[in-house]
């Protein structure tokens, strides 16, 4: 069936092009598979990945896994904003995928900051929110809240555990944001990006509450589609980056792929998918996002949320109640500029 529907599609596009049934096609499908720039136009998108190459998942949760599918988990869930694929072991996700637009990354739907179970995930591979307790690390976003909060669903999704992965919260809050910032401001100057975040695990994992991996890397891989097609990866240990610059970790597509075993260029011709591997394009300037945002440690929340300092276990429940009301940062109040307040004595886990 999957193979009809992708003919009859490819069909249409080559019609539509001006190629009829009479032995032209296959002269249209090289023309087009022959081309230096890839992705400059929709028709130029679908015709350049032909039938042969492109996968059924990759189909399931096309946008975003256009150029293909890294490799298999143990489920693969397609949402509104992005694909993720899940480990029932670690309990996290191996990876997520999600396409960038300026009118996707600059749309803003009001945030939810309220962290679910995944009903799809198997009830003994879940994550919960409270796996998190009596830790020092975030609930952190493969897929980034601030870059898919195109609409309410997008944005829901975005809180579901099976997204979040324990994050230290100094990487979670300084470097790594910086990292989402750079990102989601590339999508807007080079108009089109294809990211890969994911979790390189490892034996020695530190596991907290009922069997949630703690990741000893994450990755993030960036692929500039238009011509001239650019790759970047960073590579950054889940630890506190200290005064760190983002430029030290980088590194390339080939690097992620020998430690995951992933292909992140499935759907992509060989040709130009043995030169993305090897790239480490700056893609758009970086050095400007090196550094922390701030020192979130000494924030203040700001009015109209109040601030959770200072109170002790007995007034937890209050302090809870005011990190509901305001927005959440995994154990911690959020001023209105999005900044952490490390509240002492404060748990607010939802």
């Amino acid at each position: 069936m999957h193979y009809l529907c992708r003919s009859l599609f490819i069909f249409v596009l080559l019609y539509a092009s001006g190629c009829s049934d009479n032995g032209e096609q296959s002269q249209c499908v090289t023309k087009y598979r022959s081309e230096t720039s890839f992705i400059s136009t929709l028709i130029e998108q679908e015709i350049q990945y032909t039938q042969e190459l492109v996968s059924d998942k990759s189909l399931l949760c096309h946008p975003n896994l256009f150029l293909g599918t890294p490799y298999d988990s143990d489920q693969l869930l397609c949402r509104e904003g992005f694909a993720l694929g899940y480990n029932y072991t670690d309990k996290i996700a191996d990876w997520t995928a999600y396409k960038l637009t300026p009118e996707s990354v600059t749309a803003s739907f009001p945030r939810t900051d309220v962290f679910t179970i995944d009903s799809e995930v198997p009830t003994y591979a879940q994550s919960a929110p409270n796996d998190y307790q009596n830790t020092d690390l975030d609930r952190g976003h493969l897929a980034p809240a601030a870059t898919i909060d195109f609409s309410e669903l997008s944005v829901t999704e975005s809180f579901y555990m099976s997204n979040i992965v324990p994050q230290h919260l100094s990487l979670n809050r300084g470097l790594w944001a910086n990292l989402e910032q750079w990102v989601r401001d590339c999508t807007v100057e080079v108009e089109e990006l294809f990211v890969y975040t994911g979790v390189i695990n490892s034996s020695k994992d530190e596991v907290i509450g009922d069997g949630v991996h703690v990741p000893e890397s994450m990755y993030k891989v960036i692929i500039k589609p238009r011509s001239p097609a650019q790759s970047i990866a960073f590579l950054i240990p889940n630890i506190d980056p200290g005064e760190a610059q983002l430029s030290e970790y980088i590194t390339d597509l080939n690097s992620i792929e020998k430690l995951t075993g992933a292909n992140f260029l499935q759907n992509v011709r060989d040709d130009i998918a043995s030169q993305l591997r090897f790239m480490t394009s700056e893609i758009c300037e970086i050095d400007s996002y090196d550094g922390r945002i701030e020192n979130f440690e000494t924030v203040t929340v700001e009015t109209p949320y109040e601030d959770c300092s200072g109170t002790n276990s007995s007034q937890s429940s209050q302090c809870c109640k005011v990190c509901s009301v305001g927005k959440a940062c995994g154990d911690t109040c959020i001023n209105s500029s999005y900044s952490c307040s490390v509240p002492s004595g404060c748990a607010c886990n939802q």
